[in-house]
């Protein structure tokens, strides 16, 4: 299944290791075919090794009224959340 990864502020090791496992498209954005295991294996990759960057791995979902699935993970103003059943994004104002 299609998996589009992107790495914002991401150390360099975590970003050498995923360019060994999927298509490096550029800085920071990857790509690849990866099992559900070999997804969550990838993931987890990510969250163990993120430090204080941010991450977003989104992935074909036919079961999903938008047709994509996707994690997010580390500082980052978009937010998952779920409208009447529909997983959307969700991009809350800055708090003055």
């Amino acid at each position: 299944m299609m998996v589009l990864v992107a790495i914002q502020d991401g150390p360099p090791r975590l970003r050498g290791r995923l360019s060994t496992l999927l298509l490096e498209l550029q800085a920071g954005v990857y790509a690849g075919s990866l099992t559900s295991k070999g997804r969550e294996a990838v993931w987890e990759l990510i969250v163990d090794h993120l430090e204080e960057g941010s991450a977003v791995m989104a992935w074909p979902d036919p079961d999903n009224a938008t047709g994509v699935d996707f994690w997010t993970q580390g500082a980052n103003r978009r937010q998952a959340v779920v409208i009447d059943g529909v997983r959307l994004v969700d991009f809350p104002r800055l708090k003055e």
